[in-house]
């Protein structure tokens, strides 16, 4: 997993926007996962935070999301942490992390790992 800076993050970000980004995921998705899609546009253009992350939930448990979960997490999630419930935050990040090569598999092994980008930001998640 590569280490974003909160520069990265934001740079990239700027090039490209939330509705661009989620559009150019369409063409790698089925048709069936087309509407949860929109719907995560919607949500984060109204700041309906807690629908938003029912609806992220919800997408990235369907099988067919898997190719493109660490690019949704690393372009949009990333981008809305700050806003979402911490304890949601951290099952779409243990969700997303199993999608790496060699991912993680269980909570233990994820507790013992360093911690992703997002959390070396947002220190007080520590239990």
């Amino acid at each position: 997993m590569d280490i974003d800076t909160a520069g990265q993050s934001s740079s990239s970000s700027s090039s490209t926007s939330p509705t661009q980004f989620l559009d150019s995921l369409l063409p790698q998705l089925p048709t069936s996962l087309h509407e949860q899609v929109h719907q995560l546009d919607i949500q984060a253009q109204r700041k309906l935070w807690h629908q938003l992350t029912n609806t992220l939930q919800a997408f990235l448990s369907n099988p067919e999301s898997n190719p493109v979960h660490i690019e949704l997490y690393d372009k949009f999630v990333k981008g809305l942490a700050a806003k979402l419930d911490k304890r949601r935050l951290v099952e779409i990040a243990t969700t997303v992390a199993g999608q790496y090569e060699g991912g993680l598999t269980s909570f233990s092994e994820w507790r013992t790992t360093p911690p992703l980008p997002l959390f070396q930001h947002h220190h007080t998640l520590h239990s």
